[in-house]
């Protein structure tokens, strides 16, 4: 059976290969239709491999180019996102911001510095009783009220060698200037202002600080003491109060030459020019101290309150479930302890202060303070908010850090 077979596959390849015509059976005919549908079966797939091949190529090339466009996007975007919230601030700029509220405080109540500056630790809130004057009622403006305007010179008098109002004699000579703070109409009608600075500067004006508005750069700001601005009738003229000061400085007299640099030009006492008076600096180191303060109470009699224990102005506020009620949250209201007391130590009155041995090793850092954090959770209690302050209140800094000078 397999020969006969095999005997008609070879029948019909020796007839398909010569040309030559001849009778076939009908098992020959069906095995030629057999083999040419197999034929044509197989060259209708041959593509079939190609084509799923370039789809994938074109599918992998389709995803590498979406990811690298949205990555090229995302990156493009970050970089913008950096440059617009990168802080392009100068370096020294931003250390000048912070040595200034160290050294003159801050009124920003974000600011850990507030309170516990340099000039608060000399001074401490005397600028209350005090202040700076920058502004005087306009007395010549019809309207009411009246506009405000810089304090300015009206006339300067000669050298005058004797006190106006007791007639003693002076021991430098001083000048005695008219200005145009009007005796009545301004929130220091009455004040003395002996010991006061007045800030001289060829400027537009000053602002609530005291620092000159526009002012011109080649002239210096020049200060003199008030050696008396007492609120008395010799001290006033045509409804305007009189300042003795002392000697101011004069131009320079000497001409410079290409080797030498031309000395500084302050600005001149002269009539027309603005000035401002400034009384917040005037007393050191007589506060009490914030551990040991003294406030009055609500039926007239006071107790001595130990602020220390909470030093942050940032976050005290009166009357706070858990805190003293009068508990200043301002270091420049009237009832904040004095914080200029007459020594300096590590603890809870200096906090910029650290504790250096004589090795050098830093004991104690600048602002902290770790015995305020030993909290007595005794009688705290988290679902009863008048218990959340007890952790403040009984805790035991007072073993481990000093609040007095014999401590």
């Amino acid at each position: 059976m397999i020969q006969s077979h095999n005997q008609s596959i070879r029948r019909i390849a020796l007839g398909v290969t010569t040309g030559q015509p001849r009778n076939m059976s009908e098992k020959e005919s069906a095995m030629i239709t057999t083999m040419n549908s197999a034929r044509r079966l197989r060259s209708g797939r041959r593509g079939v491999v190609l084509i799923v091949v370039l789809a994938m190529l074109g599918l992998l090339a389709v995803i590498g180019v979406t990811f690298a466009t949205y990555s090229n996007q995302a990156q493009i975007a970050s970089r913008r996102f950096v440059a617009n919230t990168k802080a392009n601030i100068d370096p020294d700029s931003l250390l000048n911001y912070a040595l200034e509220q160290l050294v003159n405080d801050s009124n920003n109540r974000l600011s850990s510095l507030r309170g516990h500056s340099l000039k608060r630790d000399m001074y401490g809130n005397d600028s209350i009783y005090h202040g700076v004057l920058t502004t005087v009622p306009d007395s010549t403006s019809p309207s009411f009220p009246k506009a405000q305007i810089p304090p300015m010179i009206r006339t300067v008098s000669g050298q005058v060698f004797k006190d106006p109002i007791t007639g003693l004699n002076l021991m430098r000579p001083a000048r005695l200037v008219t200005t145009n703070i009007p005796v009545t109409g301004t929130s220091f009608d009455g004040h003395d202002f002996t010991r006061w600075v007045m800030k001289v500067a060829a400027c537009g004006g000053f602002d609530s600080n005291g620092r000159p508005i526009n002012q011109i750069p080649n002239f210096l700001t020049q200060t003199v003491e008030v050696l008396n601005g007492a609120y008395h009738p010799s001290m006033i003229s045509n409804g305007y109060r009189l300042l003795l000061i002392n000697e101011p400085e004069p131009l320079p007299n000497k001409v410079p030459t290409l080797l030498e640099p031309p000395p500084p030009i302050f600005a001149q006492v002269v009539p027309g020019t603005f000035f401002s008076l400034d009384g917040r600096y005037l007393r050191t180191f007589n506060g009490a101290g914030v551990t040991h303060s003294v406030i009055p109470l609500a039926n007239g009699q006071s107790a001595v309150m130990d602020w220390g224990r909470y030093p942050n102005f940032r976050l005290n506020q009166a009357g706070t479930s858990g805190l003293p009620t009068g508990m200043p949250a301002n270091p420049d209201l009237a009832l904040a302890p004095g914080m200029d007391e007459d020594y300096d130590a590590a603890d809870l009155e200096n906090w910029f202060l650290a504790l250096q041995s004589a090795d050098g090793s830093i004991t104690l850092p600048s602002f902290h303070r770790p015995g305020i954090i030993q909290y007595d959770l005794s009688t705290f209690d988290p679902n009863n908010q008048a218990t959340w302050g007890n952790y403040l209140l009984n805790n035991d800094w007072t073993r481990k850090l000093p609040t007095s000078p014999s401590a």
